[in-house]
């Protein structure tokens, strides 16, 4: 693959069109874990899609050389733009073999101006542990890191729940009951509902729709320590089971020790960290 000079770059606005290269090389760039699912142009135009209609802010722009060979895409977005302070989230996708010849640097700062032209005032990107030349290039570009987070993985129809027998009836002889939408209810709390103590819940991943993803676990701080989230998140894997999920993934803060023990303690497999950075505009 020959290396452009950076003079030579133009930055356009995505099109349709842009899908296959942006798939390939994504592709490219996830092979490097063992258990990554290649994607089609097809599926990333649906996630961009389904995206883009949950409202915010989206742009994604191209970098070609003059003739149109196709180098590299970079993203910018911000779910709220109305928030305090507005925060946008930067992304590059270019070739590993393109990275040292200022493609991504070219993304990158089109991108940057166009956040401060929009009022940014924090700009947020994301880098995987199993990339260092990633995390260094965000690191040269000014930012810090604010956050860590482990994702890790579970195959559900594998899942023995054998060990776990007593985790929800330990639950529900304290009289808190794990509902159909994952909610932990304390049904001695006085109102017609109980009260609400815990939280998990499961939503389809944007790219494969035959995988869930886990999020929005927590149980209030008076109710941690009774095993709540053990039984929530074994609910979850019973539905997931049931549903057919070929994966789950959940992500949690390198910081949630508990959460990460249950994890351990359940068999999810741990990946290399996700790293979140940060840089004030």
């Amino acid at each position: 693959m020959a290396n452009p000079s950076s003079s030579t770059i133009r930055i356009r606005p995505f099109e349709p069109a842009d899908y296959a290269p942006f798939a390939a090389v994504q592709n490219v760039l996830g092979a490097i874990d063992p258990e990554y699912r290649p994607i089609t142009a097809d599926g990333l135009r649906e996630s961009n899609e389904r995206a883009e209609r949950m409202g915010g802010f989206h742009l994604r722009v191209v970098a070609e050389r003059p003739g149109g060979t196709w180098l590299g895409c970079g993203a910018l977005w911000c779910d709220r733009p109305d928030a305090d302070p507005p925060t946008y989230v930067v992304g590059t996708t270019v070739h590993p073999n393109l990275w040292p010849t200022g493609i991504r640097a070219r993304l990158y700062h089109h991108l940057l101006a166009e956040a401060r032209r929009r009022g940014a005032k924090l700009l947020r990107p994301y880098g995987s542990a199993r990339r260092p030349a990633s995390l260094t290039f965000w690191r040269r570009h000014g930012f810090k890191e604010v956050q860590r987070r482990w994702e890790s993985r579970l195959v559900p129809s594998s899942f023995d729940f054998a060990p776990f027998a007593g985790a929800e009836d330990r639950v529900t002889s304290q009289g808190i009951a794990p509902e159909s939408f994952f909610l932990a209810v304390d049904s001695a709390h006085s109102g017609p509902t109980g009260h609400y103590v815990g939280v998990s819940c499961l939503y389809r991943h944007f790219v494969h729709p035959d995988e869930l993803s886990q999020s929005f676990a927590g149980v209030l701080r008076s109710h941690r320590g009774r095993g709540i989230a053990l039984a929530l998140k074994l609910r979850c894997v019973a539905y997931a089971a049931r549903a057919g999920a070929k994966r789950i993934r959940t992500y949690n803060d390198a910081r949630n020790r508990p959460m990460l023990r249950i994890n351990q303690a359940m068999g999810w497999h741990r990946q290399p960290a996700l790293y979140i950075f940060e840089k004030p505009l």
